[in-house]
């Protein structure tokens, strides 16, 4: 245990004589670099080509179905269809939307049909806490082992019976996956009495409000761990996946907005990810960044393949050093550059610094 301590502490100094503009260091949240023989590190590179071929997505739009969200689904309807045939004809990209479809008196129905017929629609009613935790759970397996805390607890769950697992035969294997969420409340319990819309038992086209006073953990929502820990189950890796997410800052900034999306905000950051302000009035922009991020995660993507990585240090793309969030973005041992910038310099060579655990032979 005190030489994990001496080796993190190192680490960290290491960290604090960098220059934060310049470079973006992430620890892999890789269980076996701190085991037993890990005595320092050493810094390593690997180099990558402009020959590297273009990865499929699979994209995943969550959208929150509460009253407040009329206008918001509105938005995104506007947008949707012009976004999905703009990525359709860059790469090779399918949709997947979980969302309540029907006709409802809340008007925050949305239909995936009216907007691309290459994709998938669970129909859903999503509320404003569990955007989050619906879409880990559509990625469940049809028979989940114990250590499989979230899936094996809501397993037969007949709240989650129509979204469990609904997206295994979506995905496909080797595609980089995307989720967008869209909402403007938290995946988080509540402080006080809230309401919250169900289905109406007596009118389909209809809803009943419930008020509830709290909320219960991998339950009603999940924290942005535990859903990096289903895609790690999901997929082999949570670096195969982004999130992104139209959602809300705070009371200032985003007026309209139900609660702060402040775990939404941490769970995009660590993806690599980006985020826009639920509350803004035209999102044309924000779909025009969403669609170059998506683009430049399917293109531009390079993984860094070494059992022993803990963290990148810098990367270089033809011998000059990239500044960091704005040429690129980091999630865990993955880099994805900026494509703009690639365009300006044809054939390329990139070479990733990063730094590794040294262990005792």
């Amino acid at each position: 245990m005190r030489k994990l301590v001496l080796i993190v502490s190192a680490l960290l100094t290491i960290v604090a004589f960098q220059n934060c503009a310049e470079q973006s260091y992430n620890f892999a949240q890789n269980v076996s670099n701190s085991g037993t023989g890990v005595t320092g590190t050493e810094s390593k590179s690997q180099s990558f080509a402009s020959s590297s071929t273009a990865k499929s997505i699979d994209m995943v739009w969550v959208i929150d179905n509460s009253v407040s969200m009329v206008q918001n689904v509105n938005r995104v309807k506007a947008n949707f269809k012009a976004f999905v045939e703009n990525l359709d004809s860059k790469i090779d990209i399918r949709v997947a939307l979980i969302s309540r479809s029907e006709t409802s008196s809340i008007n925050t129905q949305i239909a995936l049909a009216d907007y691309t017929s290459n994709g998938k629609q669970v129909h859903f009613m999503v509320h404003s806490y569990n955007p989050m935790l619906v879409a880990a759970l559509s990625t469940c397996p049809s028979s989940s082992d114990k250590s499989d805390v979230l899936c094996s607890t809501l397993k037969g769950n007949s709240r989650y019976a129509g979204v469990y697992g609904s997206l295994n035969s979506f995905f496909r294997s080797g595609s980089q996956k995307v989720f967008v969420f869209v909402s403007d409340d938290d995946s988080s319990n509540v402080s006080a009495n809230t309401s919250i819309q169900y289905d109406s038992v007596s009118d389909p086209k209809s809803y009943d409000n419930i008020k509830v006073s709290s909320l219960t953990e991998n339950v009603d929502y999940i924290t942005p761990s535990t859903f990096q820990a289903r895609m790690t189950k999901a997929f082999g890796s949570a670096t195969a996946v982004k999130s992104f997410g139209f959602i809300a800052y705070d009371k200032t900034s985003s007026p309209c907005l139900a609660r702060p999306s402040v775990n939404y905000q941490s769970l995009i950051k660590s993806s690599g990810g980006a985020h826009f302000n639920i509350c803004n009035s035209d999102w044309s922009s924000a779909f025009s960044t969403l669609t170059s991020r998506v683009v430049d995660f399917a293109k531009n993507t390079y993984v860094v393949a070494d059992d022993s990585f803990l963290g990148i240090d810098y990367v270089e793309l033809n011998g000059s050093k990239l500044v960091a969030d704005r040429d690129f973005t980091v999630s865990g041992n993955t880099v994805t550059l900026n494509s703009s910038l690639l365009s300006q310099v044809g054939n390329y060579s990139i070479v990733v610094h990063y730094v590794r655990g040294v262990v005792e032979k």
